[in-house]
Formats: structure tokens, C-alpha cells, sequence
């Protein structure tokens, strides 16, 4: 047994300091022969390792070794073999297969399995380099609107030669290292899907036979296209771009007919290009997830159901597990907050109001009896909740025909027929009423903050009317995005639903831009939370309303001019944006730019609030006033306010015909019509408000719509993902009837109701006691009113209390 050089040292060093051969060998667990030679050794050489040797002499020269190199360079399909013969023929020199190997191996050549791929022309190779070239400098967010897709087949019994068995020699036909084989692979599926950096849509399988597995263009088109890439592309955009390759299917006349109609963008995809496609990679980890299955598939049906299961488990993200600890953080707080409270109250029997404050901020019972009990004041606009609840509703009977609507239809034809006949009017004249709200934001921000500040403690506190109104409706707005975020593509399963499903990769790219209010102007084809337009474009207002309260707070004569001048400009920038734009006055079937430019355009929007703010001062200027209305001018006002209501909504009627083409009608309407409804509701507020509203104030003054009202906030917030839900489980078209929709509608808004009163009271009511807390450095009580500093609190509590909620 030969040692090494540390060896060989410590036995010189042991042996020079007198130790005996006998006792170093046992010492270092050699032999006494071992330790003898490292002695001779090192007494003949002065050293401790061996000398080295010659060795074997090289069957191969040099120029031996260069032709075997240069042979397999030259020819990369030969094997050992081939280069040896080649070797003896030319040379004349005769090694065995394993030198040739190892002279191969010596200049780095080892022998890999040749990757596969098509066989490209010249042509094809120069398509490829220019289609690279065209997309070197794509940044991110192209490659973000782009959906990938392509469709496969899977065999039952395939394999991808991949696999590999340790054996021993003579094992070859064991049967644990034999892999058994099918003809025509035991039988198939041929299945589509897409991938994009938004998510991934759903697996189709394609029935048939044959090769495509039976997808012709018109199967593609009513299958794919329109069922699944259609609606993923309205979620995405006007930035989408849709890759498939140049199947037959794909490339059909119909099939870019198709496209060309629906306005969907193509990726020009070169030929015989399958490797470019990075769903490629996809299928290989779906095949390996359903072949390391146990068991394994054994049919047709069993590996659909397992190709099911593995796409939906790729990938499962971190995220989901981080929000489930937060909600359940919210969930461990309320059973502790509700504990101690029935505690307090029950088995203590001591009075509530020594509770402590904190501890019952979360307490369920505390937060619904509050909730449910209703008060009321003489300076409270009673009407206010009635008609908080009848635009909820409208808003949620819109929104229910125009997403069940969109979705493919037994019965197209009937819904154009229906579109422009008189029973749409009340759905096509729905998106009136968000102007309801603005009118009341409006409305209330003078009427509450008018007579308690002066404008000087305006300025020194405007940080706290900011402050509050963030807060007030960050906790709702902030759980919908992490449910959207998290749980949102686990509730339900239906074919639409992968494309439903990716709001969660649009929420957790773009919630910043709803949370701070600005996804009217920034990622607007990419909202996470899609009616949240309205919260930013209200948020804007309030943020720019103290520049017109300062004035307003200044005296009668400031406070007319400068709301009276911030309407008219609000409506001649409107008019002249209007007329410069040129958009249309209709609202169903309009384009993405008038949405996006227009819809949800702050300054489009602002007249109806600012009209708000002139009847939140006339009702301020009134306050506790009796007034004394003549019958005829009441009349009058209640005739008008009739006229421009019904008109209102009429004119939706001739707006909507597809023969309507009248440019300076349509700015007119787009500019005043809004500003005109909310004139009218706002005369309706003011005169129930001052006793004349006779049979109409007792109906929206009913404490019937109190809970409602409240719940209208986290209604509006949670609404439309509830609609979304249900309308992508649907699994066949929808026939479209107006009974059939109505009773929809009667669904949707109970659910919306049932989803907003837990919502409110797990989270809405326990941050509001909070903030209160918070704002009052403590205490108890936020209405108590003897110091300034409780008072500008209070003030400021109302004014959110009462804006916070649609």
C-alpha cells in the first residue's frame, strides 16, 4: 500500500524523532514494509513522494490522436467504431474503441444525444434571425400582453426516452429494468392551453382523430378562439397579442377573418419554429408531473383527469399561503375579541361601557348590534340611504346584464334586437346613476365640513380630512385585492374560468395603482380591481375639493363665486375635450378609447360632484331652517326635475340604434347630460330633506334602507368579482331573456348584500374603531365635544362616516 505525501511526512518526522518502524507504523495505521520504503526513500532521495514513472507508452501518436479528433469533427454522427475503422484504413493503426473514446474525451468531445428539431431551409433560418431581431428590444410589458399557445398530444403509454435503469450485466430483459411499449401508444388526447406572464388558461381537449386531432378552423374558432382566447384578451387589453403557430387551423381564411373582426393582434411566427414557443417547456413538465403519478393512468379518461390535476397545480405560488395568514390573523382576532366581550357583558354581567375599547374592536357582537341599530338626527339627510341603495341596485342590474351579456350567447341575435328596442333603457341608461354618487360625495363634504371649520383650521388640518378618507376605505378596498390576489382562481372551476383566473397575476402585478387611487390614468386595461375607476376618480375630487372648501369657508359671496366658477369650467373642459375627441354618446358596444379616455377621465366626471357641492351648501345655508315654498314653484321644480330624469334616461333609446351618427348631439350629451341628472336628484334630496318630498321621502327615508346604506361600500367593492364568479362557471351559453336575467339580478344582489355585511363587520367595522381610537389619542368617546381637538376629530370622522360609503 502506497502513501500519500502527508503520510510520508509524519513517518520521517516520527522516525527521526527516535521512534522505531515498528511503533510510527502502528501509530499511523500502516504497514512496517510501507513505513520502510518511505525510509529508504527519503535516506536515497531527499524526498518523500515516489519518483515518477514513464508509464505505458501510448499506442497513438500525436498525429494518431489529431486524426481521430478531426475525424469526428468532421462527421459528428460517427461512433467509436466508425472512427476506429476509419483509423485502421487510413493509418493503418488498430486501438480498441475505448482509446479512440478516450482520446475523444481528452479533447472534450463526449457523446450526448443529438437534440432534435425540424429541418430548416435557408429561408427558414433567415424567417427565425429576423423574427429575433424584430423582438431583441421587447421589454417586459410587450412580452406581459402576449399569449402563448399551442396544442399537444399524449399518449397513454409514451415515453420520451428519456428514462434511465441501473442494471447489472446479463439484466437487460429483467423485468424491472424492461419498459413495456403499446402500438399507436395505447391510445391519446390532443389538448390546447396558453401561457402568458399573466397566467394561463385553461386545458381544452380537442375531440377527433386524425392528425390535429380533429381541429379544423371552424372547431378552433368556436372552441378556442372564441370560448377562451377572446375573453382572455378582454381582460388583458387593447395590448394583446395573441402566438400560435401555422397550423392549418390557424392560418385558415375564416380563422384570420375572425381575427381581423374581433381586433386581435397576431405574432408573425415563423415556420417550423416549435422550439421559439415557451409553452414547449410546459408541456414537458406536465408530461413528467402525470407519467410520476401513482398509479399511473390507465385510460383515456384517467389521463385526462390527471392532465386536469397536474395544469392546474403549475404553479402554486407562496403568496396564497401568506394571505391565508393574514385573514387568519383577522379570524384568530375576532374569536378573541368576541370572547372577551360576551364575557363582559354575559357571564360578567358588567356594564359595556367599561369595556375596554381595543379589546372589543373585533368583537362580532359589538360590531353587528352597532350595525344594525338604527339612529337618526335632525340634521341627518334621511333620503340619502334610499337613494344610496336604488343606485346600488341599478348599478348591480347593469353590471349584471353587461357581464352575463358579453359571455357567448345561444341567442346573439336576440340581444341586438333587444339592445335597440325600448326595454333596454333602464340597462343602457344604468351607467347614470354612478353620477348618483358623485352628486352625494359632492354634496357632502360641503354640508358637513361647512360651519364646523373656518378656513384657516381647514389648512392646519386638511392632512387629517386626507388622512381619513384613505384610511376609512383602504381596509375593504385593500382585502378585496388580497382575496382577488390569492383565492380568487380556487372558488370555482368551469370552462371560462382559467381567463377569469387571471385578475390574480393582474392584481398582484397593479395593486399599487389601486390603492393609490390613480388606475383611472395608470394600467387601465390591466385594473385589479375593474369598477375601482370610481374610488380613484372620487378620491381625486376630494384630494382637490379643499382648494374650492377654502373659499366656500370664506363667506356667501366667495362660496358662490368659486363653486359657480369651478362648474362652468368643469363643463367648458369637458365640452371642448368633447368636441376635440369626438366621442360617442352610447355606452354599450363603444370603443376601449372612450372608456379609457372618456369613462373614466377625472375631468369628464367632476361636473356632477361639483354640482353636489352647490346643494351641500344651499342645504348647509338652510340648515334648520323652515322654509317656505310657494306650490307653483314647487311645481315647477318638481316637473322639471321629472322631465330631465325621464329624458335621461329616454334618450338612451335613439343613442343606442346603429343608424345614430350625430357628432355635435353626441358632445352635447356626453358634456351636460350628467351634470343635468345630478341637478335633478339633487332636488330631490333637497326636498325631502325640507319637507316637500311628500310620498317619496317616506319611502327613501324608510329605516329599512339604514343597514343597507351602510353595507353599500363593501357592496360596490365586492359585487362584481361575485358576478364574475358565477358567470365563469357557466359550461354551456347563456339564452339571453330579460326574466332570465332579472331573476340573475335578484341572485346577484342578494349575495352582493350577504358577502358586504361579513365583510363589513370582520373588517370594515373593526379598522373604523380603530381609526376613531387612533384620531382621539384614546379615547373613549369620538363625540365628545369639549375640546377643539376631540371636535376637529369628530368633524372629520363624520365627513368620511358619511363619503366613505356609496
Amino acid at each position: 500500500m502506497d502513501t500519500t505525501p502527508e503520510e510520508a511526512a509524519q513517518v520521517v518526522a516520527l522516525l527521526q524523532q527516535g521512534l522505531s518502524q515498528r511503533a510510527v507504523a502502528a501509530q499511523l495505521h500502516l504497514s512496517q514494509s510501507a513505513v520502510s520504503r518511505v525510509y529508504r526513500r527519503f535516506q536515497e532521495t531527499g524526498a518523500f513522494n515516489r519518483r515518477p514513472r514513464t508509464g505505458r507508452h501510448r499506442c497513438t501518436s500525436e498525429r494518431d490522436d489529431r486524426f481521430i479528433v478531426s475525424t469526428s469533427l468532421r462527421n459528428r454522427h460517427l461512433t467509436g467504431v466508425d472512427v476506429q475503422q476509419e483509423l485502421r484504413r487510413v493509418r493503418q493503426v488498430a486501438v480498441s474503441e475505448w482509446t479512440v473514446r478516450r482520446r475523444l474525451k481528452e479533447a472534450n468531445l463526449t457523446p450526448k444525444r443529438p437534440a432534435s428539431g425540424p429541418k430548416l431551409t435557408a429561408g427558414h433560418r433567415q424567417a427565425r434571425l429576423q423574427f429575433a431581431r424584430e423582438h431583441l428590444d421587447w421589454s417586459i410589458a410587450q412580452w406581459r400582453s402576449v399569449l402563448f399557445t399551442d396544442e399537444c398530444r399524449v399518449c397513454l403509454h409514451g415515453s420520451d426516452r428519456r428514462g434511465r435503469v441501473y442494471r447489472r450485466p446479463g439484466e437487460r430483459f429483467a423485468q424491472c429494468c424492461f419498459a413495456e411499449t403499446v402500438a399507436y401508444g395505447g391510445g391519446s388526447c390532443m389538448m390546447w392551453a396558453g401561457i402568458s406572464l399573466e397566467g394561463k388558461t385553461a386545458l381544452v381537449f380537442v375531440p377527433g382523430g386524425g392528425r390535429g386531432g380533429g381541429l379544423t378552423a371552424d372547431r378552433y374558432i368556436t372552441d378556442i378562439l372564441l370560448g377562451h382566447v377572446v375573453p382572455y384578451a378582454e381582460f388583458v387589453g387593447e395590448d394583446f397579442v395573441l402566438m400560435h403557430d401555422n397550423a392549418r387551423c390557424h392560418t385558415a381564411r375564416v380563422s384570420r377573418q375572425f381575427l381581423r373582426e374581433k381586433e386581435l393582434r397576431t405574432m408573425d411566427w415563423p415556420a417550423l419554429s416549435p422550439d421559439l414557443n415557451p409553452i414547449e417547456h410546459l408541456w414537458d413538465e406536465l408530461k413528467r408531473r402525470v407519467r410520476a403519478r401513482n398509479p399511473v393512468p390507465a385510460s383515456v379518461d384517467e389521463l385526462k383527469t390527471a392532465l386536469l390535476e397536474e395544469w392546474d397545480g403549475i404553479p402554486q405560488e407562496t403568496v396564497k399561503k401568506l394571505i391565508s395568514v393574514i385573514f387568519g390573523l383577522i379570524g384568530l382576532l375576532t374569536l378573541i375579541s368576541t370572547t372577551y366581550d360576551i364575557n363582559h357583558c354575559f357571564l360578567l354581567k358588567r356594564d359595556p361601557k367599561t369595556a375596554n375599547a381595543l379589546y372589543r374592536s373585533f368583537s362580532v357582537y359589538t360590531n353587528c348590534k352597532r350595525l344594525v341599530t338604527v339612529t337618526s338626527s335632525p340634521s341627518t339627510i334621511e333620503c340619502l340611504d334610499g337613494i344610496r341603495v336604488l343606485a346600488m341596485a341599478w348599478v348591480i342590474l347593469g353590471h349584471t346584464y353587461s357581464t352575463l351579456g358579453a359571455f357567448p350567447l345561444a341567442n346573439p341575435l336576440a340581444r341586438q334586437e333587444w339592445l335597440e328596442s325600448w326595454h333596454s333603457i333602464l340597462i343602457t341608461a344604468a351607467p347614470i346613476t354612478v353620477d348618483t354618487f358623485f352628486l352625494l360625495s359632492g354634496l357632502l363634504v360641503v354640508y358637513t365640513t361647512a360651519g364646523k371649520f373656518k378656513r384657516m383650521d381647514l389648512i392646519k388640518n386638511v392632512h387629517l380630512f386626507y388622512l381619513n378618507r384613505l384610511l376609512r376605505m383602504f381596509p375593504i378596498l385593500a382585502a378585496a385585492i388580497l382575496l382577488i390576489a390569492s383565492w380568487y382562481n380556487h372558488v370555482a372551476d368551469g370552462p371560462y374560468w382559467s381567463v377569469f383566473a387571471s385578475k390574480v397575476d393582474r392584481c398582484r402585478t397593479y395593486w399599487w395603482s389601486t390603492l393609490l387611487y390613480v388606475q383611472n390614468y395608470t394600467n387601465q386595461s390591466k385594473m385589479c380591481v375593474g369598477q375601482g375607476w370610481y374610488l380613484a376618480v372620487d378620491m381625486q375630487l376630494h384630494i382637490l375639493s379643499p382648494l374650492v372648501l377654502f373659499w366656500v369657508l370664506s363667506g356667501r359671496r366667495a362660496a358662490w363665486t368659486s363653486m359657480t366658477l369651478v362648474l362652468i369650467a368643469s363643463l367648458t373642459a369637458a365640452t371642448v375635450y368633447n368636441a376635440v375627441n369626438g366621442f360617442s354618446a352610447k355606452i354599450v358596444g363603444n370603443t376601449r378609447d372612450y372608456f379609457r379616455l372618456y369613462y373614466m377621465n377625472t375631468l369628464t366626471r367632476a361636473s356632477p360632484f361639483f354640482v353636489g357641492m352647490l346643494y351641500g351648501y344651499v342645504l348647509y345655508l338652510t340648515k334648520n331652517q323652515k322654509l317656505h315654498l310657494k306650490k307653483p314653484l314647487l311645481l315647477a321644480l318638481w316637473s322639471i326635475s321629472t322631465l330631465i330624469l325621464t329624458c335621461t334616461i329616454l334618450v338612451t333609446y335613439p343613442v343606442q340604434q346603429s343608424s345614430w351618427r350625430h357628432r355635435l348631439a353626441d358632445t352635447m350629451l356626453n358634456s351636460f347630460l350628467r351634470p343635468l341628472w345630478a341637478a335633478a336628484v339633487g332636488w330631490i334630496v333637497f326636498a325631502c330633506h325640507k319637507g316637500y318630498g311628500g310620498p317619496l321621502n317616506w319611502f327613501l327615508s324608510l329605516r329599512f334602507w339604514k343597514v343597507p346604506a351602510r353595507l353599500s361600500y363593501a357592496m360596490y367593492i365586492f359585487h362584481y368579482a361575485i358576478l364574475n364568479i358565477v358567470n365563469y362557471t357557466h359550461l354551456a351559453p347563456v339564452h339571453f331573456s330579460d326574466e332570465a336575467f332579472l331573476f340573475r339580478f335578484i341572485a346577484d344582489f342578494s349575495l352582493a348584500l350577504f358577502v358586504a355585511f361579513f365583510a363589513t363587520l370582520l373588517i370594515d367595522s373593526p379598522c373604523s374603531t380603530l381609526i376613531k381610537m387612533a384620531l382621539t389619542q384614546g379615547r373613549k368617546e369620538v363625540q365628545q365635544k369639549t375640546t377643539e381637538k376631540n371636535a376637529e376629530a369628530e368633524i372629520v370622522s363624520n365627513v368620511y362616516t358619511d363619503k366613505s360609503r356609496l
